[in-house]
């Protein structure tokens, strides 16, 4: 007994719709993290770098940098606990200074608070609370990789 089985070929242009329609839903599709780099770890702390944000002007740049903790962190007692912070910062690489823009606390992926900075000073590197050596390595990533203070130096990852 012969089975009749159903046999589809598409013609062509067929073809051709579908790979278009396979692409745009490709292209379509949300990452929900961001192209993320560590540049420094230890057994209590993570730090990475967010590549897909990086804007740069004449005087420098604006960067995301990530803190993940091994432990829960607290500011006081009066403050839930986190694991993670991502702060946004606006670097001057070249005279090693630095101007508070944003600060994300996390626990898990739920954010459990934000502040927004009214300042508008700049902060030396080594008297910022975050730490200069991690100021100095998210400059020297991004001098690395062609992401330098001259503004007319491409962003893109190579």
């Amino acid at each position: 007994m012969a089975q009749n089985i159903l046999r589809f070929t598409p013609t062509p242009p067929l073809q051709a719709c579908l790979a278009i329609l396979v692409t745009a839903c490709n292209l379509s599709k949300r990452t929900d993290t961001p192209p993320w780099v560590p540049i420094a770890h230890s057994s209590d702390l993570h730090v990475s770098l967010d590549t897909g944000r990086v804007g740069v002007d004449s005087v420098g740049m604006r960067v995301w940098l990530r803190f993940d903790y091994a432990r829960p962190q607290r500011v006081s007692d009066s403050t839930r606990q986190f694991t993670r912070t991502e702060i946004e910062e606006y670097l001057d690489c070249r005279n090693e200074r630095v101007r508070d823009i944003w600060l994300q606390l996390f626990d898990s992926a739920i954010r459990v608070g934000s502040v927004a900075s009214d300042s508008s000073s700049w902060v030396p590197f080594r008297s910022h609370p975050a730490s200069d050596m991690y100021f100095k390595l998210a400059c020297d990533w991004l001098r690395q990789h062609r992401r330098v203070l001259d503004p007319s130096v491409p962003l893109a990852l190579s």
